[in-house]
């Protein structure tokens, strides 16, 4: 019964995946139309201003239970996350081919095609918990942000193995990994949680 109780599932986060997922497919549906309208554009980017940060903080609420002593994550997170990454970069390559998008068939793995960069972002941030769960939040959540700005000043990182998104979205898995577990209950019963999601979007206007 602790284990079925351990694997029920949380509606509550269930239902923010499944809304940000369907920010990420809206976004990506709007980008064609963004110079004709100025709302198009604003709208654009005021979604991928938020909706990826919160899918990779509660990506990193979730990876609470990363423990190197009961099991071997690098191998578990591989078979996870870089397997589909290389079968589904391989589709994407057939694809191309077989469209008529390129002209050859190449594939490549050190440069994700589309959204699959965050397979591999997510290889790499449960990795980093090797080195995070170690020391303390305040300590690690100001290395992830200082990761996160150098990165810009660094010009060998870039696409490649998507090593500059990585750090650069690396400070919401941490904050998130970091945060309490109860904190979402408690924010369930903040009441005053309405006036701040329209503060929030206030200030993404």
């Amino acid at each position: 019964m602790s284990y079925m109780a351990e694997k029920k599932r949380d509606p509550y986060f269930d239902n923010a995946k499944f809304l940000l997922m369907i920010l990420v497919v809206f976004g990506h549906m709007m980008q064609p139309f963004i110079e004709n309208e100025q709302w198009n554009h604003d709208l654009y980017y005021t979604i991928f201003a938020f909706h990826m940060p919160a899918f990779i903080f509660i990506s990193g609420f979730f990876a609470k239970s990363f423990d190197p002593q009961k099991k071997a994550p690098v191998a578990t997170n591989f078979q996870k996350f870089i397997v589909p990454y290389i079968f589904f970069q391989w589709l994407y390559s057939l694809f191309n081919r077989l469209s008529g998008a390129e002209e050859h068939f190449t594939f490549q793995l050190d440069v994700p095609n589309w959204s699959l960069w965050f397979l591999i972002s997510s290889f790499f941030w449960q990795i980093s918990l090797y080195f995070f769960r170690r020391i303390r939040p305040t300590a690690g959540i100001t290395i992830s942000i200082l990761i996160s700005l150098l990165v810009g000043y660094t010009p060998f990182i870039g696409r490649e193995l998507t090593l500059q998104r990585t750090a650069v979205f690396l400070p919401f898995f941490i904050i998130g990994y970091y945060l309490p577990k109860g904190f979402f209950d408690w924010f369930k019963n903040f009441k005053y949680k309405k006036l701040f999601a329209v503060g929030l979007s206030l200030f993404m206007l």
